[in-house]
């Protein structure tokens, strides 16, 4: 009786575990290495996003102050031209950039900190965004008390000379100054949230750059 060559059958079985093994293994490296590479594109695009996102917060941050400063004058009666008024039509609210963010699978992302910061970030803008009906009504009931002044100076170019009547008649008119009141409180409001939208658009800006090195 032949003997059963164990110690062949026993190679060949480690060679053909060993195989899969190391097939299995190439696969994980392979899916692991293409995985950061999507990675480093979408913090690339995130990074991209942030930066724009820094320079519109500090825009709007310079104007929010310039604009409060405005309306304070205006209430208390030392605004002596139409521009303020006439700014009402170009009040600008905030508009993330976040196409990568809202596109991309974060879950590729490996730092916890910064997949983190990334959804308190969206939370912030989500709670910006939702100051704009807000804001709008707002702006509308400013004109409406306005009345056909609103036509005058919103609508079409007005005599500067004859600005400190249209000023007075506007000062005098108790509904037009609490709706005005009421909106800048708002504004004040709006330009905290955009405050920490910039700060946190700042802390991802750091970490992302950490990421990458």
């Amino acid at each position: 009786m032949s003997r059963i060559p164990w110690n062949r059958f026993a190679i060949e079985s480690f060679v053909i575990v060993g195989s899969i093994l190391l097939a299995f293994a190439i696969d994980a490296w392979w899916d692991s290495r293409s995985d950061r590479i999507r990675e480093r594109a979408l913090l690339s695009s995130i990074k991209t996003d942030m930066e724009a996102n820094s320079l519109h917060t500090n825009r709007l941050l310079e104007r929010g102050s310039i604009r409060d400063t405005e309306l304070t004058n205006f209430i208390a009666s030392s605004e002596q031209d139409l521009g303020m008024i006439r700014q009402l039509n170009g009040l600008a609210n905030y508009t993330p950039f976040d196409s990568a963010i809202l596109s991309g699978d974060l879950s590729l992302i490996q730092n916890s900190e910064l997949r983190s910061k990334i959804g308190e970030w969206s939370r912030l803008s989500e709670d910006s965004a939702e100051m704009i009906p807000q804001l709008a009504d707002l702006i509308n009931s400013v004109r409406w008390n306005m009345g056909h002044q609103a036509l005058e100076i919103l609508g079409t170019p007005v005599n500067e000379s004859v600005a400190p009547q249209i000023l007075a008649s506007l000062r005098t008119n108790d509904s037009f100054l609490t709706s005005l009141q009421a909106l800048q409180r708002t504004l004040n409001v709006n330009n905290r949230k955009i405050a920490e939208i910039s700060e946190s658009t700042k802390e991802l800006l750091v970490l992302i750059e950490a990421s990458e090195l």
